[in-house]
C-alpha cells in the first residue's frame, strides 16, 4: 500500500488490517511531509503492527526539479514529487515481486479532474529531463526516474504488476473515515 499519511491512504491501509490483510506499506517522503502526516503514518505502523518501507527522494535534486516546474510555467507543477512516487514504488514492487499495489486514490474524493489540457502523464522522464535542462541548474540529480512505456505497459502486462483501488468497491465517506481513524488510532 502506498501511503501518504493522509486521510484516504491512511483509511484504506486500516481496511486492509481490517479485512485480515497483512500489507508492506510503502511510503515515498520527497521532501514535503508535513508533521501530522509523519505522526499519522507512525500511528497507523505501530498501532496495526505493519511493516513499512520509506523511499527518501534526495532532497536538493527533488527542489531543483520543483523549482524548474515553476519557472516553466506548466500547470502540473507537482508532477516531480508524482514521479518520485511513481518511479521508487514501482521499482520497489518489481525487485521484490509484488503483484498488487493498493492506492488510496478513489471516485468519491478525486472524481473532479482537471481538463486533460491541464494535464501530463507524472511518469514521463523525457518531459521531466527536458524541463530541467531549460529550467534548471545544469547539475546531476540524484532523482528516480520512470516513463511511460514502463510504466504503462511493460511493468502491467510484462511484469504483471498490478494497481487497485479498494476504496472505489467500499462504502467511503471520507468524514467518517476521519472520525473512525482518530478514535481507533489516534489519528
Amino acid at each position: 500500500i502506498g501511503l501518504s499519511g493522509g486521510i484516504d491512504s491512511s483509511y484504506l491501509t486500516y481496511k486492509a488490517h481490517e479485512l485480515g490483510l497483512r500489507p508492506l506499506v510503502f511510503h515515498v517522503d520527497a521532501g514535503w511531509n508535513s508533521q501530522e502526516a509523519v505522526n499519522n503514518i507512525a500511528r497507523l505502523i505501530d498501532n496495526l503492527k505493519l511493516d513499512l518501507f520509506t523511499e527518501v527522494i534526495d532532497w536538493d535534486s527533488m527542489r531543483e526539479l520543483q523549482l524548474s516546474f515553476f519557472k516553466s510555467g506548466v500547470p502540473h507543477i507537482d508532477a516531480p514529487q508524482d514521479h518520485a512516487f511513481f518511479a521508487t514504488m514501482y521499482k520497489f514492487a518489481e525487485k521484490y515481486d509484488i503483484k498488487y499495489i493498493l492506492t488510496g486514490a478513489n471516485l468519491s474524493t478525486e472524481c473532479v479532474r482537471n481538463p486533460k489540457e491541464w494535464m501530463y502523464y507524472q511518469s514521463d522522464s523525457r518531459q521531466l529531463n527536458d524541463i530541467y535542462s531549460k529550467y534548471g541548474r545544469g547539475k546531476k540529480l540524484n532523482f528516480p526516474t520512470t516513463n511511460i512505456i514502463r510504466h504503462k505497459i511493460y511493468l502491467p502486462y510484462f511484469k504483471n504488476i498490478k494497481v487497485v483501488r479498494p476504496l472505489n468497491m467500499l462504502e467511503y465517506n471520507k468524514n467518517d473515515a476521519v472520525n473512525l481513524l482518530t478514535h481507533k488510532l489516534g489519528w
